[in-house]
């Protein structure tokens, strides 16, 4: 079985990359072989584990430049490498992907949801409302990362939630992981306020300044590590400056060691406007962090106690105090079971995504 994954880039520390190569890692490669379909390339040393791994990864040509020619190269590769499955991640690029993929009669034709809002800018949003029923329609199966996603794009319709899940014996938390880290990170005496995530509009990241910056006024010894990168790198960069906290604020970038920094951390900070189910809120719990979000993120999302929501319109100082109060939830060796059971475990969920493939095959060749 032939599976196309639709993805707008494989960057680290983007959810949608995040989700697709941990099911990708663990899927029986003898069973079933994905390729990828970018809409971006963004560095990544993904890329050689795929090709490693004997995927195939292309890239759409810059269609602002020339749409007909992106439009061409879509329709050629599914023409000529005969997917039995596209598995689209992107809702309103996904339009030329899911016609052309009729168009070429791949039989599966998955739309995966993995937000509860269309944009953050208003003129945005009521575009891609008028395009998102185009994929819809193009489509033919339905997939989801929470419930709170699926009801927010398919609106009833028939739909199936596929976790976000990882690989949870690489997060569990490790005292050993984390008295070093802090050691040689040079943070052993300090407060260390984490987020992991694009640096775009979604993830908020003005506003998680302006909380860190009153934090530092509670607090002169925290440090705040931003883990990703993303569209407002310069931007927010250039506001830290502007503030004067320079010193206490670290862009990590993209890093593979995303497992070991949480050990570090005190509080996993994640104040989006939206989000479908955040991969990093599940890989936080695992690390048993004590985690603040904002109230715009699905609830699904909450499985252990550690996790505490909080709406936007609500202070700096009632976010600070919320940082401080939850902080003091100092058990990190959790239940991992309370994950397992909701299905976050990755090989658990890897066989269950497997035989959704099977049984879409199936049942689209028998109503042939």
């Amino acid at each position: 079985m032939k599976v196309l994954y639709v993805v707008p880039n494989l960057r680290i520390a983007h959810g949608v990359a995040s989700y697709a190569m941990n099911y990708y890692r663990n899927i029986d490669k003898e069973k079933i072989h994905i390729d990828f379909f970018l809409l971006k390339s963004i560095e990544t040393p993904y890329y050689d584990e795929i090709k490693n791994s004997g995927g195939k990864i292309y890239v759409l040509p810059d269609y602002k430049s020339n749409l007909k020619k992106a439009f061409k190269y879509i329709d050629c590769i599914l023409k000529e490498e005969k997917h039995d499955i596209i598995h689209c991640n992107v809702v309103n690029s996904g339009i030329p992907f899911l016609y052309y993929a009729k168009k070429n009669k791949i039989p599966v034709r998955i739309l995966h949801s993995h937000g509860t809002k269309s944009a953050e800018k208003k003129w945005k949003e009521i575009r891609n409302n008028i395009l998102s029923p185009i994929s819809k329609h193009y489509a033919n199966t339905y997939f989801a990362c929470s419930k709170m996603a699926g009801d927010y794009l398919f609106k009833g319709k028939s739909y199936t939630v596929i976790n976000n899940a990882i690989d949870i014996e690489r997060f569990i938390y490790n005292q050993d992981i984390r008295d070093s880290l802090r050691k040689e990170l040079k943070v052993e005496d300090k407060f260390v306020l984490g987020t992991v995530g694009r640096l775009c509009e979604q993830k908020n990241p003005k506003f998680a300044i302006k909380v860190f910056a009153e934090l530092l006024k509670t607090n002169p010894n925290a440090v705040y590590w931003w883990i990703g990168t993303g569209p407002l790198d310069n931007k927010i960069k250039d506001y830290v400056h502007r503030i004067g906290i320079e010193k206490s604020v670290f862009f990590l970038g993209n890093r593979t060691d995303v497992n070991q920094l949480y050990q570090a951390m005190d509080v996993l900070f994640l104040p989006s406007l939206y989000e479908g189910l955040p991969v990093a809120g599940i890989e936080g719990q695992i690390s048993g962090l004590p985690m603040l979000v904002s109230d715009t993120v699905t609830h699904e999302m909450k499985i252990t106690d550690n996790v505490r929501y909080i709406t936007l319109d609500k202070s700096l100082d009632e976010w600070v105090n919320e940082i401080i109060n939850i902080s003091k939830q100092t058990n990190r060796n959790l239940d991992i079971q309370k994950l397992i059971e909701a299905g976050y475990e990755i090989k658990a969920s890897t066989q269950k995504l497997s035989d959704k493939y099977c049984d879409l095959i199936k049942s689209i060749t028998i109503g042939r």
